[in-house]
């Protein structure tokens, strides 16, 4: 777990899966990063950050596991209308 400071906000996650979720990277708008990995290296490497100009952050997460394995992650962005 971790605590975001006042005015930071999620703007990128990225990690690495094959049939489970291996590793799981979050990003701040500070630049901050945050996560969790297993033991090995494995796994495809994926990424999802909006681009800049839609002023995206993370607003939640939704998912499923299996038996024992985190087996699929949504990631729901919010946007921000610039002035």
């Amino acid at each position: 777990m971790f605590d975001l400071q006042p005015d930071e906000e999620i703007v990128s996650v990225y990690g690495r899966s094959s049939y489970r979720m291996n590793a799981l990277w979050f990003e701040t708008n500070q630049g901050r990063v945050y996560g969790l990995a297993g033991g090995r290296d494995e796994g495809n490497f994926w990424s999802a950050d909006p681009p800049t100009a839609l002023n995206a952050h993370l607003g939640y997460i939704s998912g499923y596991q299996g038996a024992s394995n985190l087996n699929g992650l949504t990631l729901h962005w919010q946007y921000t209308e610039l002035a």
